[in-house]
């Protein structure tokens, strides 16, 4: 007896519980898996050919089936207790969870699912790690005196491929300040990479909160880059605007300016809402080649238009809420915006989260999407269709199902789904790493079936 409990407990208690845990996975893997070749009726006839004339391994099998949905709650909860508090996974339990991947039945998606999840989460470097690793950065940025930093030992952080954006914003409330001037700016340069930043400018507030201001460019693939009109009568002329537009440097309709401010909860941002505001409230100055080049090539309707249309955008930051909960939030923001929405569209306010287009109300497609890159998901293409975005646990990810634009009091019939995932520096993909994109779909369809 003795020499049966030594090797059971080698690795002390916490280590049996470990050994326990994974036979139970394996058992479930191996009843499951007989499940998994074809339809129920068949799986069965298979395994009755494979135990005759002994029909208890098959019983004891068909009975354990029978409940998946329950030992699919106490598969997930197993999981979460044994790789919740360690980041690192053992060999043998990382083999068991891409056994537990493969599983393809719909009645198995939410295990396959969440032994995916943690697979993904033990390559990526821990919280705590990766929050060390970027104020680390952000500190060696800093002068030996501590009044400024170096913006080119920043690079490091705005063209890291790996996720940044759930740790950056705890430094947007660095006891140091220069830290938070940083954390914004980066910030700012990671989420407008698809853009061409003209410049950038730091500013504090009467209250000491830090804010960042900058201009911007349209990339030529944006959707609301409009052309060069065409209605010039001179073909010398209509030559030389398409070569001036052509040059980024000289296109009005594809300028914008913005800020980003971090306050620590929403009461902050009222109270302070004139002073971030008046940074907008007068527009950039223009070079003399940049605004002949406007009047010659535009008339005084076509210029007025440009004048007019809203080309800013504000980002707010809060660090606390009085509400944990999205629909608890949003009219609270809703009525705070449209209570300005005079204010904002008089300083040429295109986007305050909430869309100018939507009177200022929120547009939940783009719900949890960096401002900057929406415009990349080029959801204009799926214009025929009335879109519902589905929760998905990969936030690089995003999938929506859409219903088939129909007449008033008709049922659609025509259902699709679309993906879309945003990849960072596509030039660096190596052909091992292009292989291994084709993953997500299945992540995806499972995080569908699991909203569902």
């Amino acid at each position: 007896m003795p020499g049966s409990l030594l090797p059971r407990y080698r690795s002390g208690i916490r280590g049996y519980m470990k050994a326990v845990v994974l036979d139970l996975l394996r058992r479930y893997l191996q009843v499951e898996m007989q499940f998994q070749q074809a339809h129920y009726d068949k799986c069965v006839i298979s395994l009755r050919e494979q135990y005759k004339p002994d029909m208890t391994p098959v019983l004891e099998s068909i009975f354990s089936h029978a409940q998946v949905a329950k030992k699919n709650l106490l598969v997930t909860m197993l999981i979460d207790q044994l790789c919740g508090r360690e980041p690192t996974l053992t060999d043998e339990l990382t083999a068991i969870l891409n056994e537990l991947t493969q599983l393809s039945k719909t009645e198995h998606s939410k295990v396959a699912l969440r032994a995916r999840q943690v697979l993904i989460a033990s390559h990526l470097p821990s919280y705590e790690l990766r929050h060390n690793q970027v104020e680390s950065i952000f500190l060696s940025a800093i002068d030996m005196y501590g009044h400024e930093f170096c913006p080119e030992n920043l690079k490091k952080l705005i063209l890291s491929e790996t996720t940044i954006f759930d740790v950056l914003p705890f430094f947007f409330y660095h006891d140091n300040q220069v830290v938070r001037m940083a954390a914004l700016e980066v910030y700012v340069r990671r989420g407008y990479i698809a853009y061409e930043l003209n410049s950038l400018q730091h500013r504090q507030l009467s209250d000491g909160t830090c804010l960042v201001e900058f201009q911007f460019m349209l990339p030529f693939s944006h959707p609301n880059r409009m052309s060069v009109p065409i209605s010039i009568s001179n073909p010398d002329l209509a030559r030389h605007s398409t070569e001036l537009f052509m040059d980024s440097g000289f296109s009005p309709l594809s300028q914008r300016m913005g800020a980003m401010v971090a306050f620590n909860k929403f009461e902050d941002f009222t109270r302070n809402f004139d002073e971030v505001i008046s940074c907008f409230a007068d527009p950039p100055l223009e070079s003399s080649l940049f605004s002949e080049a406007r009047a010659t090539i535009y008339g005084e309707e076509d210029a007025k238009n440009i004048r007019e249309e809203p080309i800013h955008i504000l980002n707010i930051a809060l660090r606390r809420a009085d509400h944990a909960e999205d629909e608890k939030l949003v009219p609270i923001f809703r009525a705070f915006a449209q209570s300005k929405k005079n204010i904002l569209v008089d300083c040429g306010l295109r986007r305050i989260t909430f869309l100018i287009a939507q009177q200022f109300a929120e547009d939940r497609i783009y719900r949890h999407l960096e401002p900057a890159l929406a415009f990349q998901l080029e959801l204009s293409r799926m214009r025929n269709f009335d879109l519902t975005a589905i929760p998905c646990a990969n936030h690089k990810m995003h999938l929506y199902v859409g219903a088939a634009k129909v007449q008033a009091g008709t049922e659609a019939t025509d259902y699709r789904f679309f993906i879309r995932a945003i990849v960072r520096h596509s030039d660096l993909i190596t052909k091992a790493r292009l292989g291994a994109a084709r993953l997500p779909f299945p992540a995806a369809f499972q995080s569908w079936w699991r909203a569902l």
